[in-house]
């Protein structure tokens, strides 16, 4: 099941796959990705979502996660394992409401052109 993600505006920002336990975001790295210090940021209240979701199907766990950024602007793909995300996130309020951070350093990053299909054909 696609479960959508919003945003704490409203705004469809992605959406979570329960099936395979994808956190997917399509978004352009230029004007989203955190500057200083180099971070991808997820709203809290979408991570609260996922939580719940999580807690309703039987046998899956935050474990199962995995986090996945495409790049539309140039043409990157992040991902990190749900591992990664809860030692190494911190909470950050830059006017958008609670948000969790990661570094860009702890992001695996692969190149689209490098896959046959971009993950949201």
């Amino acid at each position: 099941m696609r479960y959508p993600l919003k945003n704490n505006r409203g705004d469809y920002v992605g959406h979570f796959e329960t099936s395979t336990g994808v956190v997917y975001k399509r978004l352009y790295e230029n004007p989203h990705m955190l500057k200083i210090p180099k971070a991808w940021c997820y709203d809290r209240s979408i991570i609260d979502d996922i939580k719940q979701v999580v807690d309703s199907i039987t046998g899956m766990t935050m474990n199962h996660l995995t986090f996945v950024i495409e790049a539309q602007d140039t043409g990157k793909i992040y991902k990190l394992p749900w591992s990664t995300f809860n030692s190494k996130c911190w909470e950050l309020d830059r006017s958008h409401g609670k948000q969790l951070a990661v570094a860009l350093h702890e992001w695996k990053r692969e190149d689209s052109n490098s896959q046959q299909l971009s993950l949201f054909s």
